[in-house]
């Protein structure tokens, strides 16, 4: 099963998820997969929602795990029929203001941290995108943010404002990273994305925000990014130091 998703594309982090449900859903049946029936998928889903009270999202990933074993992997095509996916509640997210993102930023004084959040929000991103951002990323010849396997494993590209590229000229200038923009400070390896969580529940309690905001999901909760054109050249490991900054626009923060 784990070659069969590896060979899918699916992210490292699915792959886990996946294979822990099945996990689980063997140790509730006591079967071999093969020797498993569609009932006894039923009956797992009906333990989860009843007995263990699951959450409609952990139903759902256990529904999709267990999919790709049975009707992808062993061949029985008809469980995906037979075992109906639960419906996810349609709820909107929980959206911070404009001046709360400000106050967040502002309560953190490491210009890293100070860094991290802003790029968060500005361009909203997720935080698995921010952490595997890289320096060559950052293409300010065109005011632009390339994003590299995001979700779905696509690419985009987002628009970059001067402001936020002032401030990561700021901070390439004190951290110099060497191949991703936000690095461990004690070597040269990505940030996790635990850090990056723990930052902002750090932001949070400094800035006394109190709404329950996902920090996985900074791409649901930006606020309006002000940005303009302008000429100003590629922030490479060379000339980031060098290149002049633009004037600060008095509608950007």
């Amino acid at each position: 099963m784990t070659e069969h998703m590896r060979l899918k594309g699916y992210s490292p982090r699915t792959i886990r998820s996946y294979i822990y449900m099945v996990a689980a859903y063997r140790c509730y049946v006591g079967k071999s997969p093969e020797l498993i029936s569609c009932e006894d998928v039923r009956s797992f889903m009906v333990y989860l929602l009843e007995k263990r009270q699951s959450s409609t999202s952990h139903l759902c990933q256990a529904h999709s795990a267990l999919m790709v074993l049975f009707v992808q992997v062993v061949g029985q095509k008809d469980c995906g029929d037979k075992i109906p996916r639960p419906k996810r509640a349609k709820q909107l997210p929980v959206v911070m203001s404009v001046e709360e993102v400000e106050r967040l930023v502002r309560s953190l004084v490491n210009l890293k941290h100070r860094t991290m959040l802003q790029v968060l929000y500005s361009a909203g991103l997720r935080v698995s995108e921010l952490v595997g951002l890289r320096i060559r990323d950052i293409d300010s010849g065109r005011n632009m943010i390339t994003v590299r396997h995001g979700k779905g494993a696509k690419d985009r590209q987002i628009p970059l404002s001067p402001t936020l590229l002032q401030l990561l000229r700021e901070y390439w200038k004190l951290y110099r990273p060497v191949e991703f923009l936000f690095e461990n400070a004690r070597s040269s390896v990505q940030m996790s994305a635990r850090t990056v969580q723990a930052v902002f529940e750090q932001a949070k309690a400094a800035s006394g925000i109190k709404k329950r905001s996902p920090p996985t999901r900074f791409g649901t909760v930006m606020p309006p990014t002000c940005w303009r054109p302008a000429q100003i050249c590629c922030p490479s490991a060379t000339n980031w130091d060098t290149a002049t900054y633009p004037p600060r626009s008095s509608t950007c923060t």
